[in-house]
């Protein structure tokens, strides 16, 4: 069992300020969940299979790719707001945009 020492240690760590019945309720509850996990642990788990998912999916992602410039109508396809906000306007073959920093 946890002493109220060290629970008014971790309540410290925690930054929480414990009342004396907090302290004991909390006491009981973690040392409770510790002796459940030293039960867990002395479980043979050798000859289950494991899983990375649930769900049996892996990551299905592409591979990065370099690609050139992103053509206007790109652009125009993905997010048409950044064109209108913009009213069309390039400069040096760039879409001039609203200013997001100073």
């Amino acid at each position: 069992m946890l002493t109220k020492e060290e629970i008014k240690h971790l309540a410290e760590l925690a930054r929480l300020e414990l009342t004396e019945e907090e302290t004991e309720k909390y006491q009981k509850q973690l040392s409770e969940i510790l002796d459940y996990m030293d039960i867990l642990k002395k479980i043979d788990t050798s000859k289950i299979k494991t899983e990375l998912s649930g769900s049996g999916n892996i990551n299905r992602s592409r591979e990065d790719e370099i690609r050139g410039a992103v053509e206007r109508a790109e652009i125009e396809i993905i997010s048409p707001s950044i064109l209108k906000e913009s009213s069309g306007a390039t400069k040096d073959n760039f879409i001039k945009t609203k200013k997001i920093f100073e």
